[in-house]
C-alpha cells in the first residue's frame, strides 16, 4: 500500500491539501492544468491523502504529477487570487519514482523542474505500507484580517517580520489580528495573503498610542500595500529577497500608479500617537536594509537622494562652514539645541552642539525641520527647537539613508543628505 499525503509546506500545524489531482504517467500535459484534461486522475480526500495498491504497477521509473485544485505557474503579483474566493493556492509538483520487483517504491524524489514548488519525504523502508509525505508550496494563503479600502492605493510600505521563518509570520496573519498583502521569504519565494483591492492591518493600529503618519496624511493602511520580508532584527535581506522584492514593487508601482517616492519603510511612518516616530518599529525594515538597491533599480524605487533640481543657497551648509572657521571641527547639532531666539523680549544666542554660540544669525534647525517635514517625516512645527520629536525623526531618517540607528545628532554630512533627499523628491502630501 502506498499513501500519498499532501500538506502545506509553510505551516507547521496540519494544513491538508484536499481535492488535489494526482496523475500517474500522464500522456498529455497536466501542469499548468489544461482546460480539457484527457488524463485519468485520483483526488485527495479531506485529509489530503490518496491510497494506492501498486501491485499492478510494472517495475521501473514512473512519474507522479500533483496538481492542486487551485494552482498557477504565474509569479505572485497583483493578479494573484483575483476571481474565485479561495483559502489557498499552491504550486504543482512532479515526483519521479522507482518501483522495484516486489511492487514497492524503492526511491522517490522531486523532479528538478518543480524543485521550488515543494518537498518530499519518502518513507519506503517497509514494503507493506509506504508513505510519501509531500509539502506543497503555497502562493496564496487568505488572511481573515482584510478590510474595505477607503482610499486609492498610492503608497507601498516595506516591512521586516522580526523572525527567521515565514511560518511564524503566516500564523500571525492568520490568527494574530494583523496582516500584510505580501510576504517575501529568505529564498525569494513570495506568498500573498490579502488582495490589493483590500486594506491590510500592517501600518499601525491607529489608536492613541500607535498611528501612521507621512507628510500630512494619517491612516496609511487604507491607501497602501504592505510587503513583509522575512528576517530578524539583526538580519539583512538575502540577494534572492532583494530580487523578488524589487520585481514585486515595480509591478505594483506600474499597475497602481504609485510614484517611487511613495515607497517607504514602516520605520518611516509609525508614530506613538503624539507625533513622535516610534522606536518600536525602528528595525522594520531596519538599518541593514539596503535602500540603495531599490533606488538604483530601473525604474527606481523609494525616496531618491540625488537628482534634485532645487539648487540655490544651502543655509545649513553655510552655517556649518561658518562655525568651523576657527579650525576646530564644527559641532554636531543635538537634542536640546536651538536657533537664536527671543526670551523675555531679549535676544538669546543659539545653542549648537550643547553650547551657546554668539554672533550666529543662521537658523539651521528650523531649516532642517522644514526639510524633514517636506520629505514626509513627522517632525512637528518648524520652531527651531531640537526637541525629542525632531530627534526621533532624525534617528529614523538615519536608519533609512545612512544605515545606522545609534545617533540622533546632525553633522554636516547628515544635514547635506537631508537637503539632498528633500531636493530630489516631490514634497510629501
Amino acid at each position: 500500500m502506498l499513501i500519498v499525503r499532501l500538506r502545506n509546506l509553510l505551516l507547521n500545524w496540519t494544513d491538508s491539501v484536499a481535492e488535489a489531482r494526482l496523475y500517474w504517467n500522464p500522456v498529455w500535459r497536466v501542469y499548468p492544468p489544461a482546460k480539457d484534461d484527457p488524463n485519468p486522475y485520483d483526488t485527495t480526500n479531506s485529509n489530503g491523502e490518496v491510497q494506492y495498491d501498486i501491485a499492478g504497477f510494472p517495475p521501473g521509473e514512473h512519474t507522479l504529477w500533483i496538481v492542486p485544485k487551485y494552482t498557477t505557474t504565474d509569479p505572485v503579483g497583483y493578479w494573484t487570487a483575483i476571481g474565485a474566493d479561495v483559502a489557498r493556492i499552491y504550486r504543482g509538483l512532479r515526483i519521479q519514482l522507482s518501483i522495484g520487483n516486489q511492487n514497492n517504491v524503492t526511491d522517490a524524489r522531486v523532479h528538478s523542474s518543480t524543485m521550488d514548488n515543494g518537498t518530499l519525504v519518502a518513507h519506503v523502508a517497509s514494503v507493506k505500507e509506504q508513505v510519501l509525505d509531500v509539502r506543497l508550496r503555497p502562493m496564496w494563503i487568505k488572511s481573515p484580517y482584510n478590510y474595505g479600502r477607503t482610499q486609492k492605493i498610492d503608497m507601498i510600505v516595506v516591512h521586516k517580520t522580526g523572525g527567521d521563518t515565514i511560518g511564524s509570520a503566516i500564523n500571525q496573519f492568520l490568527s494574530g489580528g494583523t496582516s500584510a498583502h505580501y510576504l517575501v521569504d529568505r529564498d525569494g519565494q513570495v506568498v500573498k495573503m490579502v488582495l490589493d483591492s483590500q486594506a491590510a492591518g500592517h501600518a499601525s493600529h491607529e489608536n492613541d498610542q500607535d498611528q501612521s503618519h507621512w507628510g500630512t496624511q494619517t491612516g496609511l493602511a487604507w491607501r497602501s500595500i504592505g510587503i513583509e520580508n522575512v528576517g530578524t532584527t539583526k538580519q539583512g535581506l538575502t540577494d534572492a529577497q532583494y530580487q523578488s522584492l524589487t520585481r514585486l514593487i515595480q509591478e505594483l508601482m506600474r499597475y497602481h500608479g504609485v510614484p517611487r517616492h511613495r515607497v517607504v519603510g514602516h520605520s518611516d511612518i509609525l508614530t506613538d500617537g503624539q507625533g513622535h516616530l516610534s522606536d518600536q518599529r525602528i528595525a522594520c525594515p531596519g538599518y541593514q536594509f539596503e535602500w540603495s538597491r531599490l533606488e538604483n533599480a530601473n525604474p527606481g524605487i523609494g525616496l531618491a537622494r540625488t537628482g534634485g533640481g532645487a539648487g540655490g543657497a544651502d543655509p545649513v551648509a553655510e552655517f556649518f562652514k561658518s562655525i568651523s572657521l576657527g579650525g576646530s571641527p564644527p559641532p554636531a547639532l543635538r537634542p536640546g539645541d536651538h536657533d537664536p531666539r527671543m526670551v523675555g523680549g531679549k535676544p538669546r544666542p543659539g545653542r549648537f552642539g550643547g553650547r551657546e554660540i554668539k554672533d550666529v544669525t543662521e537658523t539651521p534647525i528650523k531649516h532642517l525641520q522644514t526639510w524633514l517635514a517636506e520629505i514626509g517625516y513627522s517632525v512637528g512645527p518648524a520652531d527651531g527647537q531640537f526637541n525629542p520629536r525632531m530627534a526621533r525623526a532624525v534617528r529614523h531618517f538615519q536608519v533609512h539613508f545612512e544605515g545606522r540607528s545609534d545617533s540622533d545628532t546632525i553633522n554636516a554630512r547628515t544635514a547635506a543628505l537631508i537637503r539632498a533627499v528633500r531636493d530630489a523628491n516631490p514634497k510629501a502630501d
